[in-house]
């Protein structure tokens, strides 16, 4: 998952099309996924939970929350992906998503404290500004 996450934030596409399933990666492009990113700023990666996903497993979850940047305006992915072992490497396969403008560590984050997209400015001046 945070090589996934690195490889979109150094805008190395083909890396993050290498790493779909095969039965997941008939849906994409290397041309979608540069287009898709192409506006987006990514601010950070918090994993929230992990379940198996081990040496030995053969599948993986990762619940996780990416915040970003699109028009000018914070945002947070939050997803619980699902990962599985091909050929002996772990391949993406899908996850269940959700964009919001609130992070999904279930914390309650004060209006001056900072602000958990890690931009440096109080929450209230950032994602909390309504």
């Amino acid at each position: 998952m945070r090589s996934r996450y690195s490889a979109y934030v150094k805008q190395a596409f083909p890396y993050v099309y290498d790493t779909y399933h095969s039965t997941t990666k008939q849906h994409f492009t290397l041309a979608a996924i540069e287009a898709q990113s192409e506006q987006i700023e990514w601010l950070g990666l918090k994993i929230i939970e992990t379940e198996a996903g081990l040496e030995n497993d053969k599948e993986g979850t990762v619940k996780f929350s990416a915040s970003h940047r699109l028009n000018e305006k914070n945002h947070y992915l939050n997803e619980r992906s699902f990962f599985s072992r091909e050929n002996g490497l772990w391949r993406y396969v899908n996850g269940e998503t959700q964009l919001t403008t609130t992070a999904a560590n279930g914390v309650k984050v004060g209006r001056n404290e900072p602000c958990p997209c890690n931009s440096g400015l109080k929450y209230k001046k950032c994602c909390g500004k309504v």
